[in-house]
Formats: structure tokens, C-alpha cells, sequence
């Protein structure tokens, strides 16, 4: 079951993630929520990092549609503990990626401006994130990984934006 779950989950995630609409996104986070479930039952290290990103990622474009903190504070949980996972096993293209993942969804919560988030707690959210982007950036320079540099530009591009219209604002 949990192999089929995954890979529903996967397919919705990334029809989700193209279509932006929430059904996609719930059916995306039911499924990976499912095979999450089972992996912190039955495995006796928990469910694998990337399952943690991919429930991350889809749980922060729920959290993005429904506009609710508590999705973002998941995601970012999710993204932590999947980098840390990353970091133990000695994974440094996981831990890179990762990286890139919590920069992303870090820029995200930041980006939604809720209005229990204040201004500081933002601008520390994008200062963190942009730090994480740039330190893989060279590493998906030199390993030519296209897709993922032009997600680490993204964030950072939005990012910076972001940081730069939150301090000039009284």
C-alpha cells in the first residue's frame, strides 16, 4: 500500500503543483500523509526524507491556497526534519536539495504575509532563506543541475524582493 500511496501521492503533487488548484493539493497531501503514516509505523527509522518533501511541498501549496498558517508551520517542520535526516545520513546532494526546499518554502511563508507573522518574523524568514539558497548555489552551478538552479534563483530573485520592500516600508 505504502508504495502505491507514494506514487499517487507523487502524481497528484505534481499535477498540483502545475494546475494550483486545491482539490489537487488535498488529494496530493491525503496521499503522502498516508504513506508518511505508514512509514512512522512500520519502519523503525520513520518515514524517509523524501517523503518528508514531498508532504512538505504539498502541504505548503495547500497552506498557500488556503491562505492558514498552521500548513505553512507544517511545511517548514516537515522540510527541518527532512533536512536533518539529510544531514545525519551524510547525504550532501540531499542535504543540498533540501537546502534549496526550506529556502523555497521559508520565501513562501514569508511571501503570504499572514497577518500573525510580523514584519521582523518575515524579514528573518527571508534572510534565511536567502542564505540557504546561496550557499547551494555554486554547488548547482558546478553540477550544471539546471532545474535546481533556476528554482535557487527564484527564491533568491523573490526573496531579495521581498527583503528589500519589507525594510523600506515604515
Amino acid at each position: 500500500m505504502r508504495y502505491i500511496y507514494s506514487t499517487v501521492g507523487a502524481a497528484y503533487g505534481r499535477i498540483a503543483s502545475d494546475s494550483q488548484q486545491r482539490t489537487d493539493a488535498e488529494k496530493a497531501v491525503k496521499f503522502n500523509s498516508l504513506t508518511f503514516e505508514i512509514a512512522r509505523k512500520l519502519d523503525k527509522d520513520g518515514p524517509s526524507w523524501e517523503n518528508m518533501a514531498n508532504l512538505g511541498d504539498d502541504t505548503l501549496l495547500l497552506a498557500e491556497l488556503n491562505r492558514e498558517e498552521a500548513g505553512f508551520q507544517k511545511a517548514l517542520k516537515l522540510h527541518r526534519d527532512a533536512y536533518a535526516i539529510t544531514e545525519k545520513l551524510n547525504l550532501p546532494d540531499a542535504t543540498a536539495y533540501m537546502d534549496l526546499k526550506l529556502a523555497r518554502t521559508l520565501q513562501h511563508y514569508a511571501k503570504a504575509e499572514l497577518p500573525s507573522v510580523t514584519k521582523n518574523e518575515r524579514i528573518a524568514m527571508l534572510e534565511e532563506a536567502i542564505n540557504l539558497a546561496e550557499g547551494v548555489k555554486p554547488l548547482f552551478e558546478q553540477t550544471g543541475t539546471a532545474l535546481y538552479l533556476r528554482m535557487t534563483n527564484g527564491v533568491l530573485g523573490e526573496a531579495n524582493g521581498q527583503l528589500i520592500s519589507l525594510r523600506q516600508s515604515n
